[in-house]
């Protein structure tokens, strides 16, 4: 043989064991495979789904990793310790989610998102692995345990929480599509939580070890705005009141004070309604954990609400740590800082309608307030598309009817429908009672209107009339001017109201004015209505002489002066 060929020989088997070299390489270290291998060893990998054991007959003792960096880590055994601390740090970037019905909350790892979820089940998916929480009322672990699918193949006492429970392994060789089931029971009170799936059982220790009970925020004295317009209600803490009209309504603070009122940071809680699906799209084609371009918010989860596409979002903690490192700075440079928002809300689209409930005070303890007024929205029959209009000024409505009232108009008409279809026929805009239930919407008796008439104004026939303004004031210290509206302190209310019932109103009315009226020379002069105990007191000013120096009329006037100075 000669050399030539010799070479050729030598060269062809170098090149095939390279070859199957490189193959068994590629194989070993592909992140797509699964890896049948001893414990304690690294391989590189994507996804915990990489780190997965193939069959615990093979590999006795192998316990499915969890993927950090690139690298598969394994339990160094079944006791649940790690073979890095890399490993036990690895939570850090988990998302928490949080049922305030139930009183708990955990973190889960970010390529989970939730498929389903009901009032007492929730289905976390990152294909092919998933894990399910159930909310088992009155339920015992012992007879849970009993009804369970497969063969146990191990019990383990646990704590979660605090609280006592079982880690149950299930036999699952005779399903050859079926990972082990773990699952895990956790007693708490009357009801039992169950854990259970497919995923890697680091995981779900994991997850577990990050379990915290929550104490339920009290909603038993919550009040409910219902709008029966659109079709939905959401329930809100007794310190809030709505404010606004069915299409934008917010629920603003009663006890706030004026700089409050005057920045709007009174103004927590916003629920608007508009035909307008930009926004809500622009969310919703947002990758989870993402921000939302051009509106600076970050893109928590798509879900559903009683099949309904809705998405939540709220903001990058790191992005408003800088901003306030910013303006501490500014500030300490003497120059002029805005307001920081901390936004978190809900939009859902249904059938074309967008709902959104959204604040920009999710900080502190309001955060959990929030979650919970979230946490209570549910849809209601809705009655007709556009409630009709039946007075012509805010105060008429409110005193005819004694419930808050908003302006109603029907100015958006979707295409392939008539006006009469959506708006209703001989529809007029106008003032109307707020959609809302009595028990939330009927007014505290009105303890003071003001109505300032006089001069002429121009009216919509291209003639004149005579020029009105209309103040009133409610029991409850809530007021509404024009169409603003808002609360006056408890400390003037109650000033006023020892004044209104102290006041010697036949005294008052017995001055007569002396000279002319403002309004006999196009000015305004105010007429003042008191209402107490079931009657009415008239001052008309151009009637009567108002001693404006009086304690009662000076403090009106001091009220009032302050409400129109914000205005």
């Amino acid at each position: 043989m000669n050399t030539k060929r010799i070479i050729w020989i030598i060269s062809g088997v170098t090149v095939i064991i390279a070859v199957i070299i490189f193959l068994v390489w590629a194989y070993w270290s592909s992140p797509l495979v699964p890896r049948k291998v001893p414990m304690g060893q690294w391989f590189v990998c994507q996804t915990d789904q990489d780190c997965l054991c193939v069959g615990e007959k093979d590999f006795p003792g192998c316990v499915n990793g969890i993927c950090i960096n690139g690298k598969c880590g394994w339990r160094s055994d079944t006791s649940g310790e790690t073979s890095t601390t890399t490993v036990q740090n690895s939570a850090a970037n988990w998302q928490t989610y949080r049922n305030e019905e139930h009183g708990f909350e955990m973190l889960h790892p970010p390529t989970y998102r939730i498929e389903s979820e009901s009032a007492d089940s929730i289905l976390f998916v990152a294909f092919p692995q998933s894990f399910e929480l159930h909310i088992l009322k009155k339920a015992d672990i012992a007879a849970e345990i009993r009804n369970l699918d497969y063969p146990i193949k191990s019990v383990e006492e646990i704590v979660v929480g605090g609280q006592s429970g079982k880690f149950v392994v299930e036999d699952t060789a005779d399903c050859d599509d079926c990972a082990y089931r773990k699952t895990a029971f956790i007693q708490y009170g009357f009801n039992v939580i169950e854990l259970s799936g497919n995923a890697s059982e680091t995981n779900i220790r994991k997850i577990l070890s990050t379990f915290k009970f929550i104490e339920p925020v009290d909603t038993s004295t919550w009040q409910t705005y219902r709008n029966e317009q659109y079709g939905f209600e959401v329930k809100y803490p007794p310190s809030l009141m709505p404010s606004g009209w069915s299409g934008q309504t917010y629920l603003i603070k009663k006890e706030a004070s004026d700089a409050e009122r005057m920045d709007y940071s009174d103004q927590l809680v916003e629920i608007r309604v508009d035909k307008a699906s930009y926004r809500f799209d622009k969310y919703s084609n947002t990758t989870d954990g993402s921000i939302v371009e051009g509106f600076g918010d970050l893109k928590i989860r798509n879900y559903t609400i009683d099949g309904y596409k809705a998405v939540e979002y709220g903001y990058d903690e790191a992005l408003r740590e800088k901003e306030i490192e910013e303006q501490r700075k500014a500030l300490e440079s003497g120059a002029s800082v805005g307001i920081i928002y901390f936004p978190k809300g809900l939009i859902i689209n249904k059938d074309g309608t967008i709902i959104e409930i959204s604040t920009g005070s999710y900080f502190g303890d309001f955060s959990d307030t929030f979650d919970q007024i979230l946490s209570t929205f549910k849809f209601i029959p809705p009655t007709s598309e556009v409630p009709q209009a039946v007075f012509t000024s805010p105060e008429e409505c409110e005193i005819a009817t004694g419930k808050q009232c908003s302006f109603v108009m029907c100015d958006y008409v979707p295409p392939g429908k008539t006006f009469d279809e959506v708006c209703g026929k001989d529809f007029q805009p106008g003032w109307a009672p707020r959609s809302a239930p009595s028990e939330t919407t009927n007014l505290s008796s009105p303890m003071l209107r003001i109505v300032w008439s006089g001069g002429l104004c121009p009216s919509n026939d291209g003639g004149g009339q005579e020029c009105t303004s209309k103040f009133l004031l409610r029991s409850d210290g809530s007021y509404i001017s024009g169409q603003n509206q808002g609360m006056v302190s408890n400390e003037d209310m109650n000033r006023l109201r020892l004044l209104i019932e102290g006041a010697d109103f036949a005294s008052i009315k017995s001055k007569k004015l002396i000279g002319t009226c403002a309004r006999s020379y196009d000015g305004s002069s105010p007429t003042y209505t008191f209402y107490i105990n079931g009657r009415e007191e008239i001052i008309d000013s151009c009637d009567i002489e108002i001693d404006a120096s009086s304690p009662l009329f000076s403090e009106i006037n001091r009220i009032t002066g302050s409400i129109f100075n914000q205005l």
